[in-house]
């Protein structure tokens, strides 16, 4: 007999294929989301309508004013940044701790894209992360500049992918926030070196974003 229930049939097949990743369960709630909350008073007014009318919020998501928004055209755009803007979100620790005591959490969105301006173009440019020119330079990306002007992460090789979650998680991993939200949104294929999916790899190293069912 293969099993005495449909339970039985199920952690058979999951022993035989493995165990799916899924995101932890907080993350199957209700999660608000705007372009975007420009300071803490605006997401606080947002959150407390929603209480106060009964939805069941679990979370909130921070677009990209939370690293201080974007100048199209310009190299010194704040796009790649993974630090807060605290003239407009001071205390960010604090803020979050804070919401967790209300059980809400909160999420906040990472680009691929990088301004040349930014000392991270440079750290990521030193360290091999960037995509590159078929002359080793890395591609410098200019042509439609909504977001500013820099190159782009490179994250086809799965080593890199390790080392970058290592570069990344010191400047933001913290805060105690809740993870992160990708800003072309893809989901597709594994990271080599920790087995967890590519979507954000380094934020599943930082903070258990996966998990085993």
């Amino acid at each position: 007999r293969v099993g005495e229930s449909l339970a039985d049939l199920r952690r058979g097949y999951m022993q035989l294929v493995g165990k799916p990743l899924i995101p932890n369960r907080k993350l199957f709630g209700l999660w608000v989301s705007e372009f975007g909350y420009d300071d803490w008073a605006e997401l606080d007014g947002v959150s407390q309508s929603l209480q106060k009318n009964g939805f069941p919020l679990d979370g909130m998501v921070m677009d990209l004013q939370w690293f201080g928004g974007i100048r199209d055209n310009s190299e010194d755009s704040s796009m790649g940044k993974l630090t807060w803007d605290e003239s407009h979100f001071p205390d960010p620790a604090g803020k979050i701790k804070a919401l967790a005591k209300q059980h809400i959490g909160l999420m906040l969105i990472e680009e691929s894209y990088i301004s040349r301006g930014l000392p991270e173009h440079k750290a990521l440019q030193d360290k091999g992360f960037l995509v590159k020119q078929p002359d080793g330079k890395p591609v410098y990306l200019a042509k439609k500049p909504w977001w500013g002007k820099g190159g782009m992460i490179d994250w086809s090789k799965p080593r890199r992918r390790c080392l970058l979650a290592r570069y990344q998680t010191p400047a933001v991993g913290g805060h105690g926030y809740s993870g992160a939200l990708d800003g072309f949104g893809r989901t597709d294929g594994f990271c080599g070196g920790c087995g967890l999916p590519r979507f954000h790899a380094w934020q599943n190293h930082a903070f258990g974003f996966a998990q085993f069912v």
